[in-house]
């Protein structure tokens, strides 16, 4: 924080490279939860972007990503999904209809309509993205299996526990490969399959994986 802004005080008030500045600097500032303040500087870079570079559509829709991700941090879904939106329809308008950067509005938005509890919607975005970051990315890439578990949870919001189980499984199976034996996402594969083997009501099987989560943990 403290060097992003040495560099914008040695700026002069129109210099073009503020874009990016603010723009980090948002992104810091949303990790460290100074919200508030994220928000300031993510719309000072959009509107900078907009200005001076009006067709870097990756750019612009980032900031828009970025500007979704705040507000959803913040409580305020419905303006979340607006940013979302708003990033999608610009890739959009330049053919970029599979670009990677339309798999995270799609997850993004997939969390929100999660947490409203409308699986459905939020499965439907889910495999979106799967289907773009099975394109872009390697087999085994960790986004991929992120795909997979959030796949699976919508299924298992809808009571499909078979199927959740297959994608629970398959994330697991590319996490293992793709990432450190401690990891979190580890952690989140084995949960999850336990509660579809409690939802199976086969106790003994999701306390064999509940135990994998907890020595992780």
């Amino acid at each position: 924080e403290k060097f992003y802004r040495k560099l914008i005080d040695e700026l002069s008030s129109g210099d073009p490279a503020l874009s990016d500045l603010y723009y980090s600097l948002g992104l810091v500032l949303s990790n460290k939860s100074d919200l508030d303040s994220s928000l300031e500087y993510l719309h000072k870079s959009l509107e900078i972007i907009l200005q001076i570079s009006p067709h870097d559509y990756i750019g612009i829709s980032s900031r828009y990503n970025a500007l979704g991700n705040v507000h959803r941090q913040k409580g305020q879904l419905d303006i979340a999904l607006s940013f979302y939106n708003k990033g999608i329809e610009i890739l959009k308008q330049k053919n970029a209809t599979d670009h990677p950067d339309i798999a995270h509005f799609y997850h993004n938005m997939a969390i929100i309509y999660r947490a409203q509890d409308r699986y459905t919607e939020a499965l439907d975005l889910n495999k979106k993205a799967l289907i773009i970051r099975e394109k872009h990315l390697p087999s085994n890439h960790s986004d991929i299996g992120v795909s997979h578990n959030n796949i699976g949870t919508n299924h298992r919001g809808l009571g499909h526990y078979d199927l959740a189980l297959k994608h629970y499984r398959q994330a697991l199976k590319i996490n293992l490969k793709s990432l450190p034996p401690q990891h979190p996402e580890i952690t989140r594969n084995y949960r999850n399959i336990g509660l579809v083997y409690e939802d199976f009501g086969e106790l003994t099987k999701s306390l064999e994986f509940y135990q994998k989560a907890a020595i992780i943990r």
